[in-house]
């Protein structure tokens, strides 16, 4: 049996008076689509921009319950702002899980004819019932009707201004084609440990800087870990403002970490100096899964 969890988003959403609101209704119609028996649970609804630990716990906490269950699988539908969030924490939480667990989202009220929400959860039922895969995943469908299946940890936020969703460095599980799912064969999983203990607080205390020019690093004060965002090629502007801010981190026994970095590619020259400062650099990783772990911790 396919226990099917509601929490709100797009996918769960009516268009009233030019604005997007949770609908509790919707659950009726999208159960409708499903044709098949299914169990439904419903531990929050809300719009996922209002995501936070407390919800993070209440849907971990509900999977926990089913899994006693021993379902055949598991379909979380979801907003599209904060999938790659839960989508990612997941994964670290339940990586090591003997069914599916598959997450949806929608681009669009479902009543909408640009909508893919019912697309992605159709094909999420046919990766639980037909592919079987272990793990965490993601069902989406691209603007250029490419569907896909993410792994939990890859997945990247939804592209800015647009509805297209991709997992990093391009490392899809796999597509559907024609109703039919082909694995793709390059994709890497990752290293990920089942975390049996842990504590989510309802607030990070994670500090997230993102590389822009001329940045003036904040006052670490209050944070146990900082995230340094990398441009792309994996580079950051080393100046006296930063080295300021790794002394300060340092002197208060807060841990940098450096991420976007990919180990395969060749280096800039700046490297060489941020390989001098007391930084912790992460390879292979993406921000939301080095934040959830830090988070987690």
């Amino acid at each position: 049996m396919i226990h099917v969890i509601f929490t709100g988003g797009t996918i769960g959403s009516t268009l009233k008076d030019d604005f997007i609101s949770s609908d509790n209704k919707k659950k009726n119609k999208l159960l409708g689509f499903i044709k098949e028996d299914v169990i439904s649970h419903v531990p929050y609804e809300i719009l996922s921009e209002n995501l936070d630990g407390d919800y993070l716990n209440l849907l971990i906490n509900t999977i926990k319950e089913i899994l006693k269950e021993k379902p055949d699988g598991i379909i979380i539908t979801h907003g599209s702002d904060t999938l790659h969030i839960t989508a990612s924490m997941l994964d670290i939480v339940f990586n090591k899980v003997d069914v599916p667990i598959v997450l949806v989202a929608s681009n669009y009220p479902i009543e909408d004819k640009r909508a893919n929400g019912i697309i992605n959860l159709n094909n999420a039922i046919s990766f639980i019932n037909d592919v079987k895969e272990k793990g965490v995943y993601v069902s989406y469908q691209n603007s250029d009707k490419k569907s896909y299946i993410h792994r939990g940890q890859f997945l990247s936020p939804i592209q800015e201004f647009t509805w297209d969703l991709f997992s990093v460095s391009n490392n899809y599980f796999g597509i559907f084609n024609n109703g039919k799912f082909i694995k793709n064969s390059e994709f890497e999983n990752g290293a990920l440990e089942e975390i049996n203990e842990y504590k989510l607080s309802k607030y990070s205390d994670v500090l997230l800087i993102d590389s822009m020019a001329g940045i003036k690093y904040p006052d670490p004060s209050g944070y146990k870990n900082v995230i340094i965002k990398a441009y792309h090629s994996g580079t950051i502007n080393v100046n006296d403002n930063l080295k300021k801010f790794i002394k300060a981190c340092d002197k208060l026994n807060i841990k940098v970490y450096l991420c976007g970095l990919r180990d395969d590619l060749d280096h800039y020259e700046t490297v060489k100096e941020y390989e001098k400062l007391k930084m912790e650099i992460v390879y292979n990783m993406s921000l939301t899964t080095l934040y959830n772990l830090l988070w987690i911790k």
